[in-house]
């Protein structure tokens, strides 16, 4: 659980960096979406804690967390009445290679976001290179390159770490 809430705190504040580079987006809204991105772990862990069998096989467990999230996630932002551009935030935050349309969307800044936020970690052979991703060439008017971007995020790092701690 602590790993999933670091991770969509670090997500969430690059998601308001990255608004706020992209004209149309709220920087805010972009934060809720990067909070929420992972809402459907926290039921899914809570259902798990009671049954300790389903937690034995940890990479199994986690893979099952990967696997129903998505629906998960729509499913309960639906319910509560959120916006269809949080619920498919939710439903689609990990489909790296996603190609919805031109125009960038909400769920487009949680998935670079989350590639940035990911760097260096465990299973990076498996995401795709951000120039490799449709919703990276769509943010910032088209005109973000891989070294713009951490150039961008270098810049914004003392907002990323303060955001960070003030959803601590």
């Amino acid at each position: 659980m602590l790993t999933i809430w670091k991770h969509s705190r670090e997500a969430a504040a690059l998601s308001f960096i990255l608004a706020k580079i992209t004209p149309g987006f709220n920087p805010e809204h972009a934060l809720l979406a990067g909070l929420l991105h992972d809402i459907a772990a926290i039921p899914i862990i809570s259902y798990a804690d009671k049954d300790p069998e389903m937690m034995e096989n940890e990479a199994h467990f986690l893979a099952l967390i990967e696997q129903l999230k998505g629906e998960v996630g729509a499913a309960i932002l639906s319910k509560w009445d959120f916006s269809e551009a949080l619920i498919t935030t939710a439903r689609e935050a990990e489909n790296w290679l996603r190609q919805p349309g031109e125009k960038p969307e909400y769920c487009d800044i949680i998935i670079v976001a989350q590639l940035h936020a990911l760097v260096g970690q465990s299973g990076a052979d498996k995401r795709p290179r951000l120039d490799e991703v449709l919703a990276f060439s769509k943010l910032a008017l088209g005109q973000l390159t891989p070294e713009l971007s951490i150039k961008v995020l270098e810049q914004a790092k003392e907002q990323v770490e303060e955001t960070i701690n003030l959803l601590a």
